[in-house]
């Protein structure tokens, strides 16, 4: 199951014209890109088929409306990458400011994520965790 806005296979309307690069030893997609579609019926026709609010999309539909030419793009999961260069064990760990159970805003924001510390901009004393604030 692909995006609707991914152009279909000409010789295999069932499949994308579309790539996923996979990292090795279990780290996933890392990138994942694909043609769109730049036909305006043929993308109207999807945006139906996905039950889709055609009213949401009139600025993409626009594009599409007005003139396009054929184009494709990508996106890269950056943590990802750094997960698999750095051999990391958990994607957690590359990124920059991690939501975990105790700690859901980052440094520097007003009240500390650790408990029984303060943050200078912060004088309530925070009860989550034994580690000090590093600020």
């Amino acid at each position: 199951m692909k995006a609707f806005y991914m152009e279909p296979d000409p010789q295999r309307p069932d499949v994308a014209l579309c790539v996923d690069v996979l990292a090795p030893e279990g780290y996933g997609e890392i990138i994942g890109g694909s043609q769109r579609i730049a036909s305006y019926a043929l993308l109207m026709q999807r945006i139906k088929e996905h039950d889709l609010p055609p009213a949401a999309f009139e600025w993409y539909l626009d594009l599409r409306r007005f003139g396009t030419v054929p184009h494709g793009g990508f996106g890269m999961g950056v943590e990802r990458v750094v997960t698999w260069l750095c051999g990391l064990d958990h994607l957690r760990e590359a990124i920059p400011y991690p939501r975990m159970l105790y700690r859901m805003y980052p440094y520097g924001t007003g009240h500390s994520p650790w408990p029984r510390a303060r943050c200078a901009p912060c004088p309530v004393p925070c009860s989550l965790s034994p580690v000090p604030c590093p600020l």
